[in-house]
């Protein structure tokens, strides 16, 4: 061999070992990796098969997050809605016992739990998830409810609670506490009259007791049912006077859409609180009688049944702000030159300015469960949004703010008994909410939500374990195979190391 050659040799052993080292750094980070290489593209042929996978990965991942954020959002929900359903189960049981036990705050006992449930249900609606407002829709960024306080008494000069029912109840009794009804002689003539007529005040007021028709029992008498408009009837004697025991009912329509009957009976004497009338001796002085009963009895619900029913609606026309609808409050009779709610026969739309907005979350025209969304997979997602002005909150709200609201401290025999009406009412209303105001429809919305939700997570997890094999399995190494690479490897390195040790001690001399 000359020199040439073995210079030659030598360098070629050099970068042998060169190489060899590179493959022992490969050996050694796959070993301590488990991965083939850093990069796809030490992967080999099935780098984009890996790619493909990964990819697929990414995506499950993605959807697992979204699928965990959005079920503790949904179980929140869940749990804060059962919590409302819970204290309107229990409200409806405080309100199925008549009682009027007055405390030393002005409230009965059972205003007193309205009151409590009625700040935990508004404690409830300003809850956040972690960051977001979860009952105000796409609104998140601040409590979605105004403070208990502020709904019931008003601020500075926006109307709350108290004053809308004030200026309802006003509206609703009207005149002499006629409730919006006008009891004369018929014919008009007193001297010729032979009956009684009894009319509504206007054909357009949504005011007042409303006729809805007359049972008549009474011997000889003429009956009309009401007609017209504004609607009117009658009872008229000309025909004959009644028996003693004798029965007629005036049936009415109230502002809640309850109803309430008078049922008059004939006798010898006049008393509303029995509610007989007299037999006078001719017609004209029995229809006198009966007009004189039926304006007493008229004015007796004035101040139980109806004031109950009036704020009872007073509730629904505040609390009712579903959609963007503005809260309802009576347009006070301009027509004397001074505000006459008495009189008035329309309602009006509060403003921010001068009625409290108790609900300040998202108003728009859609669907609320799509105000939170969550996709769960491809083409798939979950709608999770809630309100608190829903129909269904609105309606439990109303029935505790309104019973909150209502005042029955002065003890007198006609608060009691308008206090009975009211309770009997909420009762109603918290135990049998109309089909459209049913919180568990609530519920079984957010239910179908995590139950798909968690459907999905089901299925990506399977994915997942799927496209995780697959990556490793173009990805990750053999490490018995390595270990066995580095072996040999090293025993190869060793051989070099030793050959070229001895190329290096040679001389010119000793090669001669």
């Amino acid at each position: 061999m000359n020199v040439t050659g073995m210079y030659g040799y030598q360098s070629s052993l050099v970068t042998a070992l060169s190489s060899q080292r590179d493959q022992l750094n490969d050996l050694e980070q796959q070993l301590a990796t488990g991965l083939k290489s850093q990069t796809f593209g030490g992967v080999g042929p099935g780098r984009s098969q890996a790619l493909s996978f990964q990819t697929q990965l990414d995506q499950a991942g993605g959807y697992q997050d979204s699928i965990n954020l959005a079920s503790t959002r949904i179980s929140l929900l869940n749990t804060s809605v059962q919590r409302i359903v819970d204290i309107g189960s229990q409200m409806q049981q405080t309100f199925n016992t008549q009682s009027y036990n007055l405390e030393s705050t002005g409230l009965t006992d059972q205003q007193q739990s309205a009151s409590n449930g009625l700040q935990e249900i508004l404690s409830i609606f300003g809850s956040n998830a972690g960051g977001p407002y979860i009952f105000g829709g796409k609104s998140t960024n601040a409590s979605p409810v105004a403070d208990m306080d502020s709904i019931i008494n008003g601020v500075g000069s926006q109307a709350g609670l108290k004053q809308v029912m004030s200026e309802r109840l006003q509206a609703d009794q009207g005149t002499n506490n006629m409730c919006r009804l006008v009891a004369a002689a018929s014919p008009p003539s007193p001297a010729t009259s032979t009956g009684v007529s009894l009319a509504e005040d206007s054909a357009t007021s949504p005011f007042g007791m409303k006729l809805s028709g007359i049972t008549s029992a009474l011997t000889g008498a003429t009956v009309t049912q009401p007609t017209g408009s504004p609607k009117s009837e009658s009872v008229d004697f000309s025909t004959g006077l009644p028996k003693s025991g004798d029965t007629v009912s005036f049936a009415f329509a109230m502002p809640d859409g309850t109803s309430n009957t008078i049922k008059l009976t004939a006798g010898t004497a006049n008393d509303a609180t029995k509610g007989t009338f007299a037999i006078g001796a001719d017609a004209t002085t029995t229809a006198a009688n009966l007009q004189s009963v039926l304006t007493g009895s008229i004015q007796t619900v004035s101040t139980t049944d109806l004031r109950a029913a009036s704020a009872v609606q007073s509730g629904a026309d505040f609390f009712n702000t579903f959609q963007g609808a503005a809260p309802q409050r009576v347009a006070p009779d301009m027509s004397s030159g001074t505000a006459s709610f008495a009189t008035a026969t329309s309602l009006t739309g509060g403003t921010a300015a001068d009625t409290v907005m108790w609900y300040t979350g998202d108003q728009t025209n859609t669907n609320p469960r799509k105000d939170a969304t969550a996709v769960v997979d491809s083409s798939l997602q979950v709608n999770y949004g809630a309100r608190a002005n829903e129909p269904a909150f609105a309606w439990q709200v109303q029935q505790l703010a309104v019973a909150t609201a209502f005042d029955a401290s002065n003890g007198t025999a006609t608060t009691k008994a308008a206090y009975t009406d009211l309770t009997n009412r909420i009762q109603v209303n918290l135990d049998s909410p109309p089909t459209s105001k049913k919180i568990t429809t609530i519920q079984s919305d957010f239910a179908s939500s995590y139950a798909t939700a968690t459907s999905a997570k089901t299925r990506h997890t399977t994915e997942i374990s799927t496209y995780q094999t697959m990556v490793d399995s173009f990805e990750q190494t053999d490490q018995t195979t390595v270990i066995t690479q580095l072996a040999n490897l090293q025993t190869q390195m060793q051989a070099s190391y030793q050959a070229s040790s001895i190329l290096l001690k040679l001389s010119l001399a000793s090669y001669l």
